[in-house]
């Protein structure tokens, strides 16, 4: 992707605006988080058109793919969705739209399986989106002093692959709530929605935000051990 990718010259009066400008660029990329960013991951977008051409060429296209993570998840998602309302599925005894009981003792393998690739997908994007945002500002002010893009606050580079680990991380843990130990229902087709299945993705978020503070912690003590193990070394 990246070597069939050519990426474009600036004009020059955004570069002048952007450049050493934290505001500015943290005011883009919150700008184009907030609007349904989980749809269109446009924020990974302005990172790739804002990345200083002195950095590592290799950011732009690590934010790239970032971004065409995001399309692939509404990709998937959307087309599992379809797949579900499409009359696959066969009505749930209790009456409900779909329940955990319900998935697992009344579907069939098939439906199971694309519901559930289908929720791992949107998992993906959510926890991409959420986790996003606790970084922003931060990426803002890197970009705008150019330097490579670095993750929770750590000397990590974003390009060696940890990020997507912590999301992944946050997307299994997610998949295991909801599919094995929540007792969740979305209640009848007509009607509100059941208290579970709000108290469900409550929960759910809270454990992705529960995933990005520990993997914070872990990674800024490991970093901390490993510059006093240097220090250690060079005296």
């Amino acid at each position: 992707l990246g070597a069939a990718f050519h990426f474009p010259k600036y004009p020059a009066a955004y570069t002048a605006i952007m450049s050493g400008n934290t505001a500015a660029i943290s005011c883009l990329l919150v700008s184009t988080w907030a609007p349904l960013g989980f749809l269109h991951g446009g924020h990974w977008l302005g990172m790739t058109c804002s990345v200083s051409d002195g950095v590592d060429p290799k950011q732009r296209r690590i934010t790239l793919l970032h971004a065409a993570s995001y399309w692939l998840g509404v990709v998937i998602t959307a087309a599992g969705g379809g797949w579900c309302r499409s009359g696959t599925s066969v009505q749930c005894s209790g009456g409900e739209v779909m329940s955990r009981d319900c998935l697992w003792a009344e579907q069939s393998g098939a439906y199971q399986a694309i519901y559930t690739l289908h929720y791992i997908s949107l998992a993906w994007i959510m926890a991409h989106w959420i986790m996003d945002a606790f970084q922003l500002c931060v990426w803002g002010g890197q970009i705008a002093n150019g330097k490579s893009l670095r993750i929770l606050g750590t000397d990590i580079e974003l390009g060696r692959g940890v990020y997507s680990a912590i999301i992944s991380a946050a997307v299994f843990i997610v998949t295991l709530t909801w599919t094995l130990f929540f007792d969740w229902s979305t209640g009848p087709e007509e009607g509100p929605a059941d208290p579970s299945f709000n108290q469900m993705v409550l929960t759910l978020v809270m454990e992705i935000i529960f995933v990005l503070l520990i993997s914070c912690v872990i990674l800024r003590l490991t970093s901390r051990a490993g510059h006093k193990a240097v220090d250690h070394e060079e005296e």
